[in-house]
């Protein structure tokens, strides 16, 4: 449960998805996890990785990191920490939850999100 609420993880071998929603606490500055996925009797170890750094002058630069997924689908949704968006990457989707931005990335093990934002 606790993987949900923070991480915001979710997967499902029917569907192919791999999702990250997260939720991280603003004052920590990242959070490592590997979640074992098995399927069809193999079990492979995606890496999900949440940086933060503060830049300075109330800018926060946020990087949601999955590695070695190997379902079809893969979601990153970076939490905005109610605060105002400076920057990100180009060719979101209109799916994401409030507070939220939604990325989809299809057949790739490896895909990253850095984001920054304004206190």
């Amino acid at each position: 449960i606790i993987l949900s609420g923070i991480a915001g993880l979710d997967y499902s071998i029917p569907d192919g998805t791999f999702q990250i929603t997260d939720n991280m606490p603003e004052d920590w500055t990242f959070m490592e996890l590997k979640i074992p996925v098995t399927q069809s009797g193999q079990t492979d170890w995606v890496d999900v990785r949440i940086d933060r750094n503060d830049l300075g002058a109330g800018v926060t630069e946020k990087t949601v990191t999955i590695t070695d997924n190997p379902l079809t689908t893969l979601k990153i949704q970076p939490w905005l920490e109610e605060k105002t968006l400076l920057t990100s990457p180009a060719g979101g989707d209109a799916t994401a939850p409030t507070g939220h931005l939604s990325y989809t990335f299809g057949s790739t093990p490896n895909a990253s999100v850095t984001i920054q934002l304004q206190e």
